[in-house]
């Protein structure tokens, strides 16, 4: 079972130097998310100016995106090609 993961990036910059740190966030932790991912993305889909995830599988197993802050499901196609 692939589950859908994402290291979130927080930046922090100080004066000339950044600090970069992640956080790893399981996108779906029901293991609906697309067992071979064959395309991952990340951008703002849903236009807030946040970046939101992207992903579909290379298998009839659909096709979503995750809306960030919630990482929301929503369904493109559910399955088929």
């Amino acid at each position: 079972m692939t589950k859908l993961a994402l290291a979130v990036l927080l930046t922090t910059v100080t004066g000339l130097r950044a600090e970069v740190s992640f956080r790893h966030v399981i996108l779906d932790p029901k293991g609906l998310a697309p067992a071979k991912p064959y395309g991952k993305a990340i951008g703002d889909i849903s236009g807030d100016g946040k970046a939101d995830a992207f992903a579909f599988s290379a298998s009839s197993d659909g096709m979503h995106w995750y809306e960030y802050p919630s990482w929301k499901k929503h369904s493109i196609f559910k399955s088929g090609t």
